[in-house]
């Protein structure tokens, strides 16, 4: 393993013994009260291919609506096991609002 931008980075191709699994959402395509986005879709797809080369399953998620976004947190959840290494990426808008992080949805 290499230090990288003071994160751990494992090789691509080495070996692990818990499965890794990644939900990666990018929206961009945002109401015009908010605004479209020019890169979170590009940024997260980029994410997708890196984390599939150091070994993650990986599902990507784009432009989701609210409902959208639910399901695809909750298949993530049922997906990871005690042993499992998961990983939560998101690229887009964020908002902050009763001292809880929110991440709005697309459309």
């Amino acid at each position: 393993m290499q230090q990288e931008r003071g994160l751990g980075v494992v090789a691509e191709g080495a070996a692990t013994a818990s499965p890794r699994r990644a939900l990666v959402i990018g929206n961009a395509a945002y109401a015009t009260d908010i605004g479209p986005l020019q890169n979170p879709v590009n940024d997260a797809a980029d994410m997708a291919a890196s984390l599939q080369k150091l070994g993650f399953t990986v599902t990507l998620v784009r432009d989701a609506d609210k409902q959208r976004m639910v399901e695809a947190v909750e298949a993530f959840g049922r997906q990871l096991h005690p042993q499992d290494v998961g990983l939560f990426y998101f690229a887009g808008h964020g908002a902050e609002g009763s001292e809880r992080a929110q991440l709005p949805d697309s459309h």
